[in-house]
């Protein structure tokens, strides 16, 4: 077998034949991710606030914030499938995705410049937006826009998103690692969440005309001079003959901060004045930050790139190095060449199987909830407080069950399954989910109760959306093995095309919604209208969609073909080493037998670099080789007696199980025990029943699936 590609820089560090936790689990797919998709998450959240707030272009071409998000979805999808080509390129040990997750850096690196680098019309101050800088900035946007979003994104994300189907066939193994690969990515977002709220507020990132004019109308030095409207405004019965500056910011402190962004809104362009020039200050300052913020994203963009491209392994792709190597060694034979899958095959697989589209359609309605629910927070947060202090504090408390229920969720998929852990879930968080609605029912406006109510509806949804977030990965890796089963390819090109430009092009749209529709409300901040729209993004948005997933799980049971499937997989490897005349060798032994070497590789490598300490220092070789081997040998022999111990635990534990067993039906009568043995024959024999019946259903797949791409 070639060795091509299983060195130097592209090797992946990681050796063992089957998944541990550390370090491949914990930095391949928990670590990496997180830092590599947190710059992500505040570019989703804060892009279009950054457009609407910093650069006004709400107030001045308000259609480009909601058209360029839809228009530029076509180039995100022409993006995605050139990466899945790309992707579907001659396989080799290095991997077929790992290589473009280093690739994708500098690429996203430059478009994050070119998104926050745009002209600001409102530099020095001005007014009025400088109509010589305008277009510029319209296109300074949009190249940056379609440059990360078309380009630089899917290099990563589709190649980072294709790594658990390619990690291993092992569904248990496929489970942790898809859980926390979701962890990750939801880590990330509720960061860019939680610190992108204090940040905005703390920093003045996010600049609007209510906060400013709050600002204003609270400054206790005299010289705006408002505060005087704003109490009249809020308390119209008030006598305030001859009260002082001093009095009337007193009396403010009395006002929630509803009614006073709400009176300042109303005031704004009536009475102050030099609201535009304050504001347009704060949006120049924000700017500056801005840059800041850009490089911080960068750095932890390249840290987490790293970690997951240095500790993750794609032994599918090893295994499909090897049934290339395998059909070469028979078309050679045969005077042929081998035929490798074309990117048509895969779209027609795809078309043709229903589980793909159950996949498909599902992660186009989970990332819509979820982008409407995530890009939503801060419009919510700033309808119903005029700050995004409540959004922080939402992602905070929200990431509690979401972080408890990633222990609780795999064990759950594993007993019941992972389609029906989702589809149970997705019902739970339509129910709890009615919560978020009650402050409108009751027209909230005291901050406490509205902050509380919507964090709690908030938390409680998150509950039932945790099983989609965690274990949907791992059911795509089973529909692909599906495919691979019963059609003879993998369709990991195309379906991760397809899911990736779902995934980030659903930004795109989601913020198109969002901000046409607080375009609407640009002069109506803080109304009821304004507050229902929100709360209908913020959570209606997700729970109409999580009605749609339930309905749609109710059909979905690909699980149920998975120990065929590996079979089958196994069966035609087999035969194609056989019609080569190469002996045919498991996949998981030429794991072990690769760990193995990989083992003695080690320990060779060590043992060398003693002997050059040695020869360095003056120590004596063979002294120090024996410390080695004795340290060695002393710590094989605790793993192997802690191994020992484990087996004799289990071995009890059984056995006691046994004789628990054997008592109980010793003790039932004899009429009893007849029953319960007719009752165990009778559903072995409807087990073996099903049993069959499935494989004859899944002898017919796989010969139509066959006959598809004859």
């Amino acid at each position: 077998m070639s060795n091509k590609g299983n060195g130097g820089i592209l090797s992946s560090r990681i050796k063992s034949a089957n998944v541990k936790f550390f370090p491949e689990a914990f930095l391949g797919y928990l670590g990496g991710p997180f830092f590599a998709l947190i710059p992500n998450g505040i570019i989703n959240v804060f892009l279009t606030q950054y457009w609407v707030n910093v650069l006004g272009i709400s107030e001045w071409a308000p259609i480009f914030t909601w058209l360029l998000p839809l228009l530029s979805s076509a180039l995100i999808v022409v993006g995605n499938l050139l990466v899945g080509k790309l992707m579907e390129g001659k396989p080799r040990k290095a991997g077929k995705a790992r290589p473009l997750l280093v690739l994708s850096i500098p690429a996203i690196a430059l478009a994050i410049f070119a998104l926050f680098m745009a002209p600001n019309p409102y530099g020095g101050a001005a007014v009025e937006p400088n109509k010589d800088v305008t277009m510029w900035t319209l296109i300074v946007v949009a190249i940056g826009y379609n440059l990360f979003y078309a380009f630089a994104w899917p290099l990563y994300y589709t190649s980072h998103s294709s790594m658990v189907n390619l990690s291993t066939r092992n569904a248990t193994q496929r489970s942790l690692l898809g859980t926390l690969t979701m962890a990750g990515q939801v880590g990330a977002a509720g960061v860019a969440g939680m610190a992108g709220g204090v940040l905005a507020d703390l920093l003045g990132l996010l600049p609007t005309k209510l906060n400013v004019a709050s600002e204003i109308a609270k400054s206790t030095d005299g010289i705006y001079g408002r505060a005087a409207d704003l109490v009249a405004k809020i308390w119209p019965g008030l006598d305030t003959a001859g009260w002082t500056t001093a009095q009337f910011n007193e009396q403010l402190t009395n006002a929630t901060s509803d009614q006073i962004n709400t009176a300042a809104s109303q005031l704004a362009n009536s009475h102050f004045s030099n609201l535009d020039m304050t504001l347009n200050m704060a949006r120049a300052d924000a700017g500056s930050r801005w840059f800041i913020i850009m490089i911080v994203m960068i750095a932890v963009l390249v840290v987490g790139v790293i970690l997951e491209f240095l500790f993750t392994r794609e032994r599918i792709t090893e295994e499909q190095v090897t049934a290339l190597e395998t059909a070469q060694g028979a078309n050679d034979a045969a005077g042929q060449t081998p035929k490798k899958p074309k990117m048509g095959d895969q779209i027609k697989v795809c078309l043709h199987d229903k589980y793909w589209w159950f996949i498909i359609l599902f992660f186009f309605l989970y990332q819509l909830g979820g982008m409407l629910k995530n890009n939503g927070q801060n419009w919510y947060s700033q309808a119903w407080t005029g700050e995004t202090s409540l959004s922080s504090l939402i992602g905070t408390l929200g990431a509690i069950p979401t972080a408890a229920g990633m222990v609780v969720v795999w064990p759950l998929a594993n007993k019941f399954g992972k389609a029906n852990t989702i589809k149970w879930g997705a019902l739970l968080a339509v129910v709890l989910g009615l919560i978020g609605w009650i402050p409108l029912f009751i027209n909230a406006t005291d901050p406490a109760v509205i902050s509380t109510l919507s964090i709690v509806g908030f938390c409680a949804k998150a509950v039932g959306t945790v099983p989609a977030m965690y274990v949907s990965v791992a059911l795509m890796s089973d529909m692909l093995d599906h495919q691979e089963a019963v059609y003879g390819i993998r369709t990991d090109g195309f379906t991760m095309s397809v899911y990736g430009s779902i995934m980030i092009a659903m930004t795109g749209i989601s913020n198109a919604l969002i901000v046409a529709i607080n375009n609407v409300f640009n002069d109506a901040q803080g109304t009821f209208g304004h507050k229902f729209a929100m709360t209908s993004v913020f959570f209606g948005g997700e729970m109409l969609c999580y009605v749609i997933i339930f309905i749609l799980f109710l059909f979905m049971n690909v699980e149920k073909f998975s120990d065929l499937d590996h079979a089958a997989i196994e069966a035609a490897q087999k035969a194609a080493a056989e019609a080569a005349g190469i002996e045919y060798v498991p996949a998981a032994t030429r794991l072990q037998q690769e760990q193995e070497k990989a083992e003695i590789e080690a320990r060779q490598a060590t043992i060398e670099e003693l002997r050059v300490k040695c020869e360095k220092s003056g120590k004596n070789f063979d002294e120090a080789l024996a410390e080695f081997e004795k340290a060695e040998k002393e710590k094989a022999d605790a793993a192997a007696a802690k191994k020992e111990a484990k087996e004799k635990a289990a071995a009890e534990k059984k056995a006691a199980k046994e004789k628990a067993e054997a008592d109980r039906i010793a003790a039932l009568t004899p009429e009893q025990r007849k029953a319960e043995e007719d009752a165990k024959a009778a559903k072995e024999e409807k087990a073996a029943k099903d049993a069959a019946e499935l494989a004859k259903i899944h002898a017919e797949m796989v010969e139509n699936g066959h006959k598809l791409l004859a």
